[in-house]
């Protein structure tokens, strides 16, 4: 039988309810009084580190994965399990090779025990990865194995693949298509009220939005899920609107905004140690700066 706690803390978390979840994990944890072979043990230790990554404390996370040891080998899903937190953590902070080395053996694992629901787990984890280090067909490729898989599986992970496939193609330029896929996501989360894949979503409807030329339409997107995502304390994804506000204000001419806000958005991914955005955010800062200066140069002077 499930454990009350799991349960609980898992539909919480996947609700966007982070607080309430980390509270039944660690109620929970403190119920079983650290019983490291308890299978509860490992799934309630798998939610607070959830929430720690989602909040940017990737290091954190891993940490906490990292410092009771191994789970036990029975039941196998929880070493596979294990496996794919750790990898996806290390991904994030930049330690590719291991991070592709643990994911590449939780799937293949997954998959051997037929475990479909945690194959796609690991699945959508590889291709975030892959997407943020800009191997976008290898994302698609992967996104559209998780699909296949898709039929059987809950609300949660069925949006989240459907979101992943939007992204490929918005990243693309393919606005107008990514915008499908992102809604019929969005049907699904607004039908659960699913507050954090809600705003990323509208975090990614803005950029289709702002890539269709419809400056305003994005910069509603972005303040509903920029406000979400401060109240949630998720800072991965609130650095991340804070950027891509400073995109509409880059393609409006407003550069000054622009150099604000990604000077913002570049100090809480050096907070939360996210390499891949540090790298996007310093190099749009510079290219704002460099417009500003031309914009000024440019501008017709008094005589």
């Amino acid at each position: 039988m499930e454990n009350v706690f799991v349960r609980t803390a898992t539909t919480f978390l996947r609700l966007g309810d982070f607080c309430q979840a980390e509270r039944c994990a660690s109620e929970g944890l403190e119920r079983l009084d650290n019983l490291h072979d308890n299978k509860d043990f490992w799934e309630l230790r798998f939610g607070l580190a959830e929430v720690l990554r989602i909040r940017g404390r990737s290091e954190e996370s891993l940490a906490l994965l990292e410092n009771e040891g191994f789970p036990p080998e029975h039941p196998p899903e929880l070493r596979i399990a294990h496996d794919m937190h750790r990898g996806y953590c290390l991904g994030l902070l930049g330690r590719y090779q291991q991070s592709a080395s643990l994911l590449d053996q939780a799937e293949k694992n997954a998959k051997t025990r037929g475990l479909r629901e945690l194959q796609s787990q690991v699945l959508l984890r590889e291709a975030m990865l892959s997407f943020l280090l800009r191997n976008y067909s290898d994302a698609e490729q992967t996104y559209r194995i998780a699909l296949d898989l898709s039929t059987e599986l809950d609300w949660y992970i069925k949006s989240t693949i459907l979101a992943g496939l939007g992204k490929v193609l918005m990243i693309r330029g393919y606005y107008a298509e990514a915008i499908i896929w992102f809604e019929q996501s969005f049907r699904i989360v607004e039908e659960k009220h699913a507050t954090y894949s809600m705003a990323g979503l509208w975090s990614e409807l803005a950029v289709c939005e702002l890539g269709l030329g419809h400056a305003s339409k994005s910069l509603e997107f972005l303040h509903k899920a920029l406000i979400i995502n401060l109240e949630l304390g998720a800072l991965p994804s609130y650095q991340i609107c804070v950027a891509n506000i400073g995109n509409v204000y880059f393609q409006t001419g407003d550069y000054l905004n622009a150099i604000s806000h990604y000077e913002r958005a570049l100090k809480i991914a050096r907070e939360i140690k996210d390499p891949v955005s540090i790298e996007k955010w310093s190099f749009n800062r510079e290219l704002a700066f460099s417009k500003l200066i031309n914009q000024s140069l440019s501008a017709p002077k008094a005589v």
